[in-house]
């Protein structure tokens, strides 16, 4: 062959390469653990009657009574028996939903503002040209780990906030930067000390 065949055909392997890698070991997982994969995929069909969805309307119903400063990080386990619907007889600390309970806690427009501050700096990092793998698969985890917060509390576990927060944070390097002037900057701490103070209090 010429070596223009032989670049053609090194072009198809390379182009080839990630799809098949990734097709073959889908296939020797699946020969190794079909029995657990169908067995999680037959108990979706009683994902209807789940009990974290359940909670969901009791947190909106949070953030309609109490939706400028909600109802306070922490605050969840004394504040929901009064609006519970759910009748099992569990203690719920948290609403088994990580993206929901921001506005429940802090009230709408900050747990709204903090939601597209995440999901902004993820995307301007997703968009950026050149993007190395170890980023990629770095934004890849925090996307999986995001969607799994949607029935769960993780966050609230530090080994899983600080790897996401540090995500996030390499990924807001590629947000556009917007320069605070220091008396502002200075103000705007003065103002959280106060108003941590008063929380505190």
């Amino acid at each position: 062959p010429s070596l223009r065949e032989r670049g053609r055909v090194r072009v198809l392997f390379r182009a080839l390469g990630l799809p098949v890698g990734v097709a073959a070991a889908l296939a020797v997982a699946a020969w190794l653990a079909l029995d657990p994969v169908l067995a999680e995929l037959e108990s979706l069909s009683g994902a209807a009657e789940e009990v974290k969805p359940a909670l969901w309307p009791d947190g909106l119903r949070l953030v309609r009574q109490f939706p400028l400063l909600g109802i306070g990080r922490g605050a969840f386990a004394t504040v929901y028996p009064a609006l519970k619907t759910e009748p099992a007889q569990v203690t719920f600390t948290h609403l088994e939903n990580s993206w929901l309970q921001l506005p429940v806690d802090l009230g709408v427009v900050p747990g709204l503002a903090l939601l597209a501050l995440f999901g902004w700096a993820w995307l301007a990092a997703a968009r950026k040209p050149g993007l190395s793998r170890p980023m990629i698969g770095a934004l890849a985890g925090a996307a999986g780990v995001a969607a799994h917060n949607l029935v769960d509390f993780s966050f609230e576990l530090a080994g899983m906030a600080l790897p996401f927060a540090v995500v996030l944070g390499l990924a807001s390097r590629a947000m556009p930067r917007v320069r605070v002037p220091r008396a502002a900057g200075m103000a705007g701490v003065a103002l959280l000390s106060a108003l941590g103070g008063a929380g505190l209090s």
